[in-house]
């Protein structure tokens, strides 16, 4: 118990003191005094509540949040955004062009083994340079490409010859087909093969005057359904809704030998550069069957 001094400041006695939580009344009857707790204080109805979080309405106008809380809501607001630009920056990552041609040798590429192919090589400005075959050369990509939702840009040109100079040969789901520019004499354009009939054969297949010696850029999207085809913009233009991939597939023949994803010539000496992959993140209008 706490004390308190009395006295002169010689002698001062040590008393004891009350306690600070009590005080005495008298009580009404007369039968003396009794202790007063702050708790009877509070539960008497003449008196002031001593607490106000207990006896009063809060105002919440005053209301403040433990520091705590405040920064566990700060955080979880900052992860939240945090996670929203990962996404967006990983979905902005995914729509990048990946380079298919590093420029400097065939790393990713296997020259494919198509009987008397001739030789193809990267030329000192990065160029991939494919030789005559008897009749075809090619490559064959070694790695993994995408089967559905992308799409391949490539710049090419027929250096020498009269036939096609690409023979892009292309997974769609479980299938394959081939997109050929400069076919059967120099200017046929057209896929091989849908429902087994190749570009010489069904309706997307054109003719075209194509030059030696000129670059042309060559575009193939491929969605659900629907594969499309065009060079130089407007120069050749092919929509195939194909529906199901079980209706595409490759031509008979050593064609099969530039799967998965593959480049190929016809007794032609070709250039290639600027070959590109794009993943599909977001499907536009003409991605889709015009009868949905």
């Amino acid at each position: 118990m706490p004390y308190s001094t009395t006295g002169t400041p010689r002698g001062r006695v040590k008393t004891p003191r009350k306690d600070r939580g009590t005080r005495e009344k008298t009580d009404a009857s007369g039968g003396g005094a009794k202790p007063v707790t702050r708790r009877d204080r509070a539960d008497s109805p003449d008196s002031k509540p001593h607490t106000v979080l207990e006896n009063h309405t809060p105002n919440l106008q005053r209301t403040t949040f433990p520091l705590s809380l405040t920064r566990r809501v700060f955080y979880t607001t900052h992860m939240r955004t945090s996670f929203i630009v990962f996404v967006l920056s990983v979905s902005a990552a995914l729509a990048e062009p990946l380079a298919l041609f590093n420029g400097k040798d065939l790393t990713g590429w296997r020259v494919a083994p198509l009987d008397r192919g001739g030789a193809v090589n990267v030329l000192s400005n990065g160029i991939v340079e494919c030789g005559i075959g008897d009749p075809m050369s090619g490559i064959a990509y070694t790695n993994t490409p995408p089967t559905m939702n992308y799409e391949l840009s490539l710049e090419a040109m027929r250096a020498e010859g009269s036939d096609f100079f690409i023979a892009l040969t292309i997974p769609v789901e479980t299938n394959f087909c081939t997109v050929i520019i400069g076919g059967w004499g120099g200017g046929l354009c057209g896929l091989s093969s849908v429902d087994y009939l190749d570009a010489s054969e069904n309706q997307w297949s054109e003719g075209k005057n194509l030059l030696n010696n000129r670059w042309y850029r060559l575009r193939v999207r491929v969605t659900p359904g629907v594969l499309q085809i065009s060079l130089n913009d407007s120069l050749y233009n092919a929509r195939v809704e194909y529906g199901e991939s079980r209706r595409l597939s490759l031509r008979f023949g050593d064609i099969d030998k530039t799967k998965p994803l593959g480049l190929a010539t016809y007794c032609t000496r070709a250039l290639w550069r600027d070959f590109t992959l794009t993943r599909i993140t977001e499907l536009e209008p003409d991605d889709k069957p015009r009868n949905e």
